[in-house]
This record gives structure tokens, sequence and C-alpha cells, in this order.
């Protein structure tokens, strides 16, 4: 493999390393945001019969919910490219 290839296959590697680092980061953001959301939520259904701040509960942890599936996936899909790209680097190097 040319230089250029391995300096481009290392760049790629770095990349997805640093967006791995930056999911974590805001799946365990989103994991504190959500149970904040299901704090409140027990809040307002233990304390409250506002049918409006209900809503705006269950609307808010759903958010947290799908936000946290949705960088999930995101994790998995670096956590494959990166697979792949090594997998191209074993390759060329064999």
């Amino acid at each position: 493999m040319s230089q250029e290839s391995e300096t481009v296959l290392q760049k790629s590697l770095d990349a997805v390393d640093h967006l791995r680092r930056r999911f974590l980061w805001a799946i365990a953001a989103v994991i504190v945001l959500a149970v904040v959301g299901a704090l409140e939520l027990f809040t307002v259904s233990r304390f409250g019969d506002d049918v409006e701040e209900h809503i705006r509960s269950w609307t808010v942890l759903l958010f947290f919910y799908i936000a946290g599936w949705a960088l999930a996936v995101c994790l998995h899909v670096t956590r494959m490219t990166k697979k792949i790209l090594l997998g191209i680097e074993l390759l060329s190097k064999g």
C-alpha cells in the first residue's frame, strides 16, 4: 500500500475514533437529561393535576428517549465503520 493511502486510512480511523468519543459524551448527556425528565414527570404526575403539564413532561421524556436511541444507532454505525476501515487496512498489508 502506498504511503498516501496509509495516511488517508489513518486519518479516517482517527476521525471515527473522535466521533465515537463525541457520541459517548452525547449519550451520557442524554441519559442525564432523560433522568431529569423522568423525575419531572414523576413530580408532575404525583403533585399536579394539570393535563398540559403531563403532556409536556411526557413529550420531553419521549424526546430524550428517541434522542438516546438515535445516538446509539450513530455509535453503532461509527463502530462498524471503524471495523471496516481496520479490515481494509489488514487486507492491504496482507
